[in-house]
């Protein structure tokens, strides 16, 4: 998990329940109370759009990098322009950038984008913006403080900077950087995601369901009592009494399971990492996700 992350960990349980057709999507919306979680984190990206690209290891920027060639790790593209090279600087501020210097950076939909900060950066702006100029967002680059010391705020603003783009469509978010501005880290993170439990691309076909599984932001917990089971393209995966979902969010969110009239009767219950909110529902709905339109 990012450190950058104010992340928030939310365990669906399911209750007795026979879930069939499920999917789960997260769209922005119902809000939830959040918590800080500062954890340190590798470059990495997963398959359902988050990523995190450490600028100070060596692992996306060389070490011994010249900045004078375009660098590809993934969906991130580092631009060196016409103007400036960029150079890596060390294990706490990660690379400077400068005037001319973006990055490029694909997404599927809605992302909150968020540069770990450093209160030495130069005078200047960053600016993020769509590929179709429907989205432009410019923001100062120097903060109140390095990400190296984020343990000593609850606000990530104080050593971050960030931007939300809102729009539904997939495109290319070029950050564009003006003056010098020491990056650590990059956190990319989806704010609308979609898991598919019927077509196996999730949890097998053939599973035991025995075992966690983990996609993305996405955990499947089996628990103590009882294993999952997968249905069928209809009506997915079936899930059991002490079976849980666990969702890695970034602030407010909303979390639709697709319903099933066939589900024994039971409960859903969404609750939070700090126990700061708690919601129980009937696992039973009227009619089958599939029947949906």
């Amino acid at each position: 998990m990012s450190k950058l992350s104010r992340n928030l960990r939310k365990k669906l349980s399911a209750g007795l329940a026979v879930i069939m057709a499920v999917s789960l999507a997260i769209p922005a919306g119902v809000s939830f109370s959040s918590q800080t979680v500062k954890a340190e984190g590798l470059t990495s990206e997963t398959k359902d759009g988050d990523a995190f690209y450490d600028f100070r290891d060596g692992s996306v920027v060389p070490t011994d990098t010249d900045g004078k060639s375009d660098i590809t790790y993934g969906n991130l593209t580092i631009k060196v322009g016409t103007k400036n090279a960029f150079n890596y600087h060390g294990s706490s501020h990660g690379t400077l950038f400068k005037d001319g210097n973006s990055f490029e950076i694909k997404v599927n939909g809605p992302t909150k984008i968020t540069l770990g900060g450093c209160q030495y950066s130069q005078s200047g702006s960053i600016t993020a913006s769509s590929a179709d100029g429907s989205y432009t967002e410019t923001k100062e680059a120097k903060t109140k403080d390095c990400y190296h010391n984020a343990s000593n705020y609850t606000n990530e603003d104080d050593y971050s900077v960030s931007f939300n783009y809102t729009g539904e469509t997939a495109t290319t978010i070029t950050v564009s950087f003006t003056g010098q501005t020491y990056v650590p880290c990059l956190s990319v993170k989806s704010l609308k995601k979609f898991y598919d439990f019927r077509d196996g691309s999730i949890v097998p076909t053939d599973t035991d369901g025995k075992k966690d599984i983990s996609y993305g932001g996405l955990t499947i917990k089996v628990g103590t009592k009882n294993a999952f089971k997968y249905n069928d393209a209809a009506h997915g995966v079936r899930f059991n009494d002490g079976n849980a979902l666990e969702i890695a969010v970034s602030g407010s969110t909303k979390i639709t399971l697709g319903g099933c009239q066939y589900s024994a009767t039971g409960t859903i219950t969404a609750t939070s990492t700090d126990g700061s909110y708690s919601e129980t529902k009937d696992d039973k709905t009227k009619d089958c996700y599939h029947n949906s339109s």
